[in-house]
């Protein structure tokens, strides 16, 4: 290794851990260059290494006592700096990888369609179960049934559409300060009447003026940031 010591000192560069810091390697590859040990290196700090040096590959391999090997035969693979081209793919085994690729996200498509639908039916089991039950009463057995006996049933459908990050803009009846992005003013006769509200659709001229009192008559609805449809709303009169 007397070479690369006179070429350190050429190099004006101090000790072998200076080298190893110029060249961005560790001093374990620097201490493996100076025991000759090149067949374990990788090529990229084998590079680094001689471009601090200002020397080529060859004369690096050689200082290391190489020189008289073949390194494109003996060495790592992965050290051989023009490894042979990989044959260009035909057009064929494009079309086969691409028709494999479809072929996938089409399976993975209808796999999590199942899995959506399996999840959306295991919270709607209860209301699947009672609601037919229902239907028949009403229709054969107990027409007088009480709807408050029947809206717990929707339970299930209001969980799962919570589940689907749904939420709603308002609620049947309340009165709120009006938000053009949130509300929807209802033309004169659109109105519908609620509990404590006449329902004749009469709007006032100045209903539609932002943060003015309005009631709503069906509630709007947002999917996580978006939004489907706003609340329906008519001025309020107290």
């Amino acid at each position: 290794m007397v070479f690369l010591q006179q070429r350190l000192k050429q190099r004006q560069i101090p000790s072998f851990r200076q080298l190893a810091l110029r060249s961005q390697v560790t001093p374990w590859q620097v201490g493996q260059l100076r025991q000759g040990q090149v067949h374990q290196m990788r090529l990229e700090p084998l590079l680094r290494i001689a471009q601090t040096l200002d020397l080529s590959l060859g004369e690096l391999l050689a200082a290391a006592g190489l020189a008289d090997r073949a390194p494109n035969t003996t060495l790592n693979p992965s050290l051989n700096p023009s490894p042979e081209p990989s044959p260009e793919p035909s057009l064929d085994s494009l079309r086969r990888e691409c028709d494999r690729l479809q072929q996938q996200l089409q399976r993975q498509e209808q796999d999590l369609r199942q899995q959506f639908q399996r999840q959306s039916l295991g919270q709607l089991e209860s209301w699947l179960k009672n609601w037919p039950k229902v239907v028949y009463a009403v229709e054969n057995t107990k027409p007088e049934l009480l709807a408050a006996k029947v809206l717990p049933l929707l339970h299930p459908l209001e969980e799962l559409l919570a589940s689907w990050g749904v939420a709603t803009i308002g609620s049947v009846g309340e009165v709120v300060a009006y938000e053009p992005r949130q509300h929807q003013m209802l033309r004169s006769g659109d109105a519908v009447g609620v509990a404590g509200d006449a329902g004749n659709g009469s709007i006032a001229g100045n209903g539609n003026i932002a943060g003015n009192l309005v009631q709503i008559q069906r509630p709007g609805y947002r999917h996580g940031s978006d939004l489907l449809h706003r609340a329906e709303v008519k001025p309020w009169q107290p």
